[in-house]
């Protein structure tokens, strides 16, 4: 896969070509945050964790599929998530701890759990129940997919079983996973290799260049990497067609990206590989603001925030791939859907 010098050249440019708008620091919203409970016996059967501007205006959303099957509640990514919502995306995170995993991989669910947020989020008595803004509203015709791990297993099946993917704008997948245990025991995927995926939209994949390596390095093979190098990055890359990027970050490790208590737990128990001298602030920022640069250079038509994709400031190295004109995709989203893969 070659490097996309065009790329490199609109992406790397020095700082002081930005005009008014850094993505990696907070943006001018201040942002609420509340979870939405699944109703006995009603139609939402996920928890919501959702983030909101404090702002009266048409927000667009980021549907966020979190790690581990989408067990892992949203707002353990609370750093990045907020950060995103402070310049003006609405964040919608479903989790469940009841779901069997293979269910939730067939992504069969995440179309009623949307049908519920069209229903209800932009109901004035349901936002003063939650403490949301009365004038927020959420764009539900602008929906941008996001997911960390094995979330993106369901991002990408969702959009395999969508015939009509028109409100889909762009995704992002960080450390994407595809399957459904690291072992490779069950074999149940949404990607087969050699063969591209039935649907198109502007994709950027952040992977950690520790992802493959396993929490645990002396027991032989029997401790699993959290993400497989054959199940992760590369994968989800050669699968997806049109403007794909996908950025590495070398030194960092497959949940890095979560908040501080959550990672202290994944320390404590070695799950995942990390580097503890590696400052994790600053890359939860730079994940933020690289997403954050990637959709406002899509969607808002902000040419001079692709600058930001290689911020020299945060010192996080990273190297770079892209394939699908990406160059060409300043002010342009959408999502193509067929019957079948796209050529090679």
């Amino acid at each position: 896969m070659r490097l996309n010098i065009l790329f490199l050249l609109a992406f790397t440019a020095p700082a002081f070509m930005l005009d008014t708008i850094d993505p990696f620091l907070r943006g001018p919203h201040d942002v609420d945050f509340t979870s939405i409970k699944p109703e006995i016996f009603g139609e939402l059967d996920h928890h919501l964790d959702v983030f909101t501007p404090r702002s009266p205006g048409m927000f667009p959303v980021i549907m966020f599929f979190p790690g581990l099957a989408c067990a892992v509640p949203a707002r353990a990514y609370s750093n990045i998530l907020e950060h995103m919502a402070s310049w003006g995306y609405t964040v919608i995170g479903p989790w469940s701890r009841s779901m069997n995993p293979i269910t939730t991989y067939k992504a069969k669910w995440v179309e009623p759990v949307l049908h519920w947020a069209r229903t209800h989020l932009n109901q004035d008595d349901v936002k003063t129940s939650l403490g949301i803004h009365p004038e927020m509203m959420f764009d539900f015709d602008s929906i941008y997919l996001g997911a960390q791990s094995s979330g993106a297993h369901v991002a990408v099946e969702y959009l395999k079983i969508s015939t009509d993917c028109t409100p889909i704008k762009a995704m992002f997948l960080m450390s994407p996973v595809d399957g459904v245990d690291p072992y490779g025991i069950v074999h149940d995927y949404c990607i087969t290799p050699g063969t591209c995926l039935n649907f198109e939209t502007p994709t950027l994949i952040l992977a950690g260049g520790l992802d493959s390596l396993p929490g645990v390095d002396n027991m032989g093979g029997m401790w699993p990497p959290c993400a497989p190098e054959e199940l992760a990055n590369d994968r989800f890359y050669e699968a997806l067609t049109g403007p794909v990027v996908m950025i590495n970050t070398t030194a960092y490790g497959h949940m890095d990206c979560v908040d501080q208590d959550m990672l202290d737990l994944m320390e404590t128990f070695h799950i995942c590989k990390t580097d503890p001298t590696s400052p994790k602030d600053s890359y939860k920022r730079y994940v933020a603001g690289v997403v954050l640069a990637f959709l406002k250079f899509l969607g808002d038509g902000e040419c001079a925030l692709g600058t930001c994709l290689e911020d020299a400031r945060s010192g996080i190295e990273a190297t770079f791939q892209s394939k699908g004109a990406v160059t060409q995709q300043c002010g342009k989203t959408g999502c193509i859907w067929q019957d079948g893969p796209f050529p090679v």
